[in-house]
């Protein structure tokens, strides 16, 4: 049975990791080449769906997936914009 991702024990900590490691992977990804960057990420969504499709469905995983690159993308852009990461 696939339940929803809000509704599954321990959500709520699954959510504040994945967050926390977009934020964490930003930060290490900050002033590289975007294109460099997305290759990376890309490599890194079938680890991660697959990892969680069949705890969450593969829709939802795949989601998940385009969620956590765009934020990793978003957030080292930000970091970028405050010239964090620059010697």
């Amino acid at each position: 049975m696939k339940i929803k991702l809000k509704d599954a024990i321990g959500a709520e900590e699954f959510i504040r990791r994945v967050v926390d490691t977009a934020s964490t992977m930003a930060f290490c990804f900050a002033h590289e080449n975007d294109d460099k960057v997305m290759a990376e990420l890309e490599r890194m969504r079938a680890a991660l769906t697959n990892d969680i499709a069949r705890n969450i469905g593969a829709e939802s995983a795949e989601n998940l997936a385009d969620w956590f690159i765009r934020a990793v993308m978003g957030e080292k852009h930000r970091l970028e914009g405050h010239g964090v990461g620059t010697a």
